[in-house]
């Protein structure tokens, strides 16, 4: 064993000081010792008498005399004055191993009649050939530094009680400042790795365990993630969370400056039930910098900071189990997973949420790692985790079962220095339930902070939260699998196939392979932190499926599981190279992980800002899955488009006056300084063709798979296409016929005016328009009509055909043939008729479950038919489906009336006064 003491200048150590010291020792442990002491003063340096050795600080990065401290431990004493002596004999009967073997520090306690005081440590001697080697310690033998680069090579702390009094003076401790520490952070990552893998003889240290460059390619690498990731999210568009969001954000500020209570109630977009952790913190920082010019552009740059945060965490995770090579492996994968990086330039919710999550549970696992001793730095980040990740949504909650789980796991499967169930490890076991106790108390309430809404009733509001978050009623239409399906009908496989299609194949081969690779490191016991990430990855992909809840926008809802998975995959494929002996091995996997990294790497620079509409080489790519799965749902391709027109379309769009811009989404904010030019609005992508516009930005999705997978889309005159590799996203098209807009327009005037003249002339410009462009939905749909109007059934019947033929299943074409029927059947009084509406009104049903106008024509369907109850049943689901369909409100009445439910028919006509 070998005690260092500081310079006198800091301990007040003198040689006679040392004499005592060491005639303090016991025989029996003569030979087992030795002192060193630190001097300025060179001549000094060198001398010895017995067991006693003085070093000048110009020799410690010497390597004859860093050489010498190979064996046994070494005992440095904290860089303060020494008042008192005491007695060392005590640090020779510690419970150490003979030899050093796993990365384990002791910090040492002096234990005295008052008090417990930090008195220095109890390290591996080799450890300070790393030390000073690298000058990383100089004549001060700054403890408080020895800490931190124990810590960073992966050192575990235990402690090591002396019961004797404190021998220091306590007046003259000092702690690093913050300068030093970001200083010593800089070196540790950046010019320290390259100083150290040119000393050779460090890498037959045990401890030393990876070439040292790739920690300087962690820190290059991630450092250049939070660089590059913001710049990239400046190009992306608007997402479909992204106004209504912001819009909430304003909100809650107003709520806490000005007592503004209409944060509290949200009946459209229901966001009073969400935590605004990220959203209000982010509208702060845009009034702070003055940003309201460019409120979207903001939002993604801290999006994206978020999502580069995510990745680092991910790398620290693998970087704590598998080093800083496995570590870098991690920021690169996840660095290039196109549906990860793209969600992260404009996505507010899932993306910050999934930092959330990955933060807490790499805190968790320190948390664990540190046990027995209860780490309250970590306690109090896993709090913050908590109240962040919770305070976006209310699934957060999540981590405080995981907390309790992970940590009675822990408690039973290791090892203590208490027997099981004995008043030690009662005491332990306790202390540590109320710490989590505490940690899930004070996550909870952090998360509240910006939750107006949680802040009127803490416990039950939450509650509701949760209860309407479970069961969410807005649902879209989702193309999956070739089927336009409701995302609450969704089979179970959604999500699971969605991640097997869209992750990039090397993390899904990695994945894999972490069910088994855990093997090789059992002597290191990481089976338990492999079950971890794997249940922190399974578990609520499970979970959604049991519940059967209701999800969309392929998996982003459950982004927040790919840190893990990633994590899982990045140390996987790094155990093989670990297992690698041989060169051309190495070289082998190399070039395997480089060609499994390549498709998605081709993807973010061939498709940017288009990142995430991503589909990997097990499904073929986009150009395979096209028409079969969801291609822009979050509308990110109408920003490029919309650049484009503004930029090569609208200075040469002379017409005298704003040229009208129809768009299937909200795209004013792309020309919200060019509103004097451009009158941009929005329509539904099949009734685009009943509105004046001159041009039409418009994206995918929502576009039935039959016109995508047969030519149909883009539509006719398209003079620009927004492309992901070889297939169209967005369309700008140009109008140069509008006999479909005026043609649908004297339809309406027609019939409203009982005009046969404007009805005469709607139908020949309807069936120009179709003449023009016979793939027009729009037109179809209205000639149908028209045709039905004029009783001329048969025309009309042969229009809806064609249109089912241009759009298969059409729900509104299946429905206006349908009522063709009906009306013919009122004109001849042929009941036989009702039967033909009712079947093919049935299929309008099949095709869209919640087609209010269907269920409302079945219910004239059976009213012709009188049947009672089946009207009645029809007509309240055309309702439940339109709480505001006031036609069914008054169908409804009148069959109440007519069988004589006088009762339930004012009922029915109360509700139709209230939503007017």
């Amino acid at each position: 064993m070998t005690f260092l003491f500081a310079d006198p200048g800091i301990s007040r150590v003198t040689p006679g000081y040392l004499s005592d010291f060491a005639g303090k020792i016991r025989n029996e442990f003569s030979s087992r010792f030795r002192i060193c002491a630190l001097y300025h003063e060179h001549s000094q340096a060198g001398e010895s008498a017995g067991n006693m050795e003085y070093i000048s600080r110009d020799q410690l990065n010497n390597k004859e005399v860093y050489g010498k401290f190979t064996e046994g431990y070494a005992v440095i004493f904290e860089s303060k004055p020494l008042v008192r002596q005491f007695n060392p004999n005590e640090f020779f009967q510690l419970s150490l191993p003979e030899e050093p073997g796993e990365k384990d520090y002791h910090e040492i306690l002096f234990r005295g009649k008052r008090d417990t005081v930090r008195g220095g440590l109890i390290l591996p001697a080799a450890v300070l050939q790393y030390l000073f080697s690298l000058s990383l310690s100089d004549e001060r033998l700054d403890t408080e530094l020895i800490r931190t680069i124990l810590r960073k090579i992966g050192f575990q702390k235990k402690e090591a009680v002396i019961h004797q009094d404190n021998p220091f003076d306590e007046k003259h401790a000092g702690k690093s400042s913050v300068r030093e520490k970001i200083k010593l952070a800089l070196t540790w990552n950046t010019s320290l790795p390259v100083r150290e893998s040119r000393i050779l003889s460090l890498k037959e240290l045990s401890f030393v365990r990876e070439h040292p460059l790739f920690r300087l390619a962690f820190f290059i690498t991630a450092l250049a993630i939070f660089i590059i990731l913001p710049i990239l999210s400046l190009d992306a568009g608007l997402s479909g969370d992204d106004e209504k969001h912001y819009q909430h954000a304003i909100k809650v500020y107003r709520y806490f400056t000005e007592d503004n209570p209409s944060a509290l109630d949200d009946p459209r977009h229901k966001l009073n039930y969400y935590g605004q952790s990220f959203d209000f913190f982010t509208y702060l920082i845009i009034l702070l910098l003055n940003l309201e010019d460019h409120p979207y552009e903001a939002r993604h740059f801290m999006v994206a900071l978020s999502g580069a945060a995510a990745i680092l965490v991910t790398g620290l995770v693998v970087r704590l189990f598998g080093g800083y090579g496995a570590g870098w492996l991690a920021l690169v994968m996840m660095f290039l997973s196109p549906r990860f990086l793209g969600h992260a330039y404009n996505n507010p919710m899932d993306v910050p949420f999934a930092l959330g999550y990955i933060f807490t549970i790499y805190h968790i696992i320190l948390f664990l790692k540190k046990l027995p001793r209860i780490s309250t730095r970590s306690a109090i980040w896993i709090a913050v985790g908590i109240g962040w990740t919770n305070g976006i949504r209310i699934g957060g909650l999540i981590l405080i079962p995981y907390l309790f789980m992970f940590a009675g796991l822990f408690l039973l499967l290791n090892k203590w220095p208490w027997k099981f169930f004995s008043p030690g490890w009662w005491r332990f076991s306790l202390r540590g339930l109320f710490t989590l106790i505490l940690i899930s108390a004070a996550g909870y309430l952090v998360s509240l902070l910006t939750w107006p809404y949680a802040l009127q009733d803490i416990i039950n509001h939450p509650i509701q939260s949760f209860k309407v978050m479970s069961d969410i009623q807005v649902s879209l239409r989702v193309l999956y699998n070739g089927v336009v399906q409701w995302s609450d009908r969704l089979p179970w496989h959604y999500i699971p196939r969605n991640i097997l299609l869209t992750v990039p194949v090397l993390v899904l081969l990695g994945w894999f392979a972490s069910s088994f690779t855990w093997y090789f490191h059992r002597r290191q016991r990481q089976g338990f932190w492999y079950f971890l990430l794997w249940f922190s990855v399974v578990f609520p992909v499970v979970f959604i499926i049991i519940r059967e809840s209701n999800v969309y926008g392929g998996w982003r809802h459950m982004m927040f599981v790919y840190p893990p998975m990633l994590a899982l995959s990045a140390m996987a494929i790094f155990t093989f190279f670990r297992l690698s002996r041989r060169k051309w091995v190495t070289l082998v996997l190399i070039l395997l992980v480089a060609a499994g990294l390549f498709h998605p790497l081709r993807h973010i620079i061939r498709n940017h800002p288009n990142t995430y509409i991503y589909y990997n080489e097990w499904s073929g790519g986009i150009n395979h899955t096209y028409g079969t799965y969801e291609t822009d749902y979050y509308m990110n391709s109408l920003r490029p488009a919309s650049d484009y027109f503004i930029t090569r379309i609208l200075p040469e769009a002379e017409t005298g006056q704003p040229v009208r811009v129809v768009s299937n989404a909200d795209i004013s904010y792309y020309f919200r300084n060019f509103l004097d030019e451009v009158e941009p609005f929005y329509s539904r992508y099949y009734d685009r063709g009943n509105h004046d516009w001159d041009y039409a930005i418009l994206y995918c999705n929502y576009i039935h798979p039959f016109q995508l997978n047969n030519g149909l889309w883009p539509p006719k005159n398209t003079i620009h296409e927004i492309r992901v590799d070889d297939v169209a996203v967005a369309a700008i098209v140009e109008r140069k016929n509008k006999d479909d807009y005026f043609g649908s327009k004297l339809l309406k005037e027609g019939i409203k005016e009982e005009d046969p003249l404007k009805l005469n002339r709607a139908v020949r410009l309807l069936e120009n328009a179709i003449a023009y462009n016979p793939n027009n939905v729009a037109a179809y749909l209205e000639l149908t009509n028209a045709y039905s109007v004029f009783y001329r059934f048969d025309e009309a019947r042969a229009a809806a055909d064609r249109l089912l033929e241009i759009y298969p299943r059409y729900d509104k074409g299946l429905n206006a043939k349908g009522y063709t029927y009906i009306l013919e059947a009122e004109v001849k009084r042929d009941a036989s008729l009702i039967d033909q509406a009712i079947r093919i009104i049935n299929q309008a049903i099949q095709s869209n479950y919640k087609f209010s106008w269907g269920y409302y024509n079945l219910g004239l369907c059976y009213g012709m038919k009188d049947d009672k109850d089946n009207a009645i049943y029809y007509f309240k689901q055309a309702i439940r489906y339109n709480s505001r369909f006031s036609a069914a409100y008054e169908k409804l009445a009148w069959i109440y009336d007519y069988y004589g439910d006088t009762e339930m028919a004012n009922k029915v006509r109360s509700q139709l006064k209230n939503i007017r």
